[in-house]
């Protein structure tokens, strides 16, 4: 590879990285969630910026464990969806819907907030925040879920993601 190309290279992973990573959020150093208190919040998502980093990327790549693409058996997480205004939780457990360029321009698939709408994603997702929702996905790590289907209907398959250029089967 001549040194041009190399540059160009070295040029589009770096955009790559830095635009998702600063669309996901995870170059901040915390979350806060608002708790309906004018008077607290609470610290979400304290894991170390590097977790974050590597949650992100094997969760846009479809990688679920260490070995290669999400071929385990999905995990139920239930609980009230909650947000902090780009991220979604369930109590202390981010929840990943992919990337936030994904879900804010991608009409969803289902109308998952059940109000007669077909909406972009992150719309079908502030219908459920206050609500009870189930999920059923794979955690990253402690505090990172991802996630393939909400209140038992569709989301995404298993596999490498749409928007990481696969097609959940790969």
């Amino acid at each position: 590879m001549n040194k041009k190309n190399m540059m160009i290279s070295l040029g589009v992973l770096t955009l790559f990285l830095s635009s998702g990573l600063a669309a996901a959020g995870i170059g901040t150093f915390d979350s806060y969630q608002y708790n309906g208190s004018d008077e607290e919040t609470t610290l979400l998502n304290t894991e170390p910026l590097w977790l974050r980093v590597r949650n992100q990327i094997k969760d846009m790549l479809g990688v679920c464990d260490g070995n290669g693409v999400c071929d385990n058996e999905l995990e139920l997480l239930s609980g009230m969806l909650t947000t902090d205004g780009t991220h979604y939780y369930i109590d202390d457990i981010q929840v990943s819907f992919g990337p936030l360029w994904y879900i804010c321009s991608t009409v969803a698939l289902e109308d998952y907030d059940i109000d007669g709408t077909m909406e972009h994603i992150s719309d079908e997702l502030s219908g459920l925040v206050g609500s009870e929702v189930s999920f059923e996905g794979f955690y990253q790590s402690e505090h990172w879920y991802s996630v393939f289907t909400i209140n038992d209907l569709f989301y995404r398959a298993v596999g490498r993601p749409i928007w990481s250029n696969g097609n959940g089967g790969d």
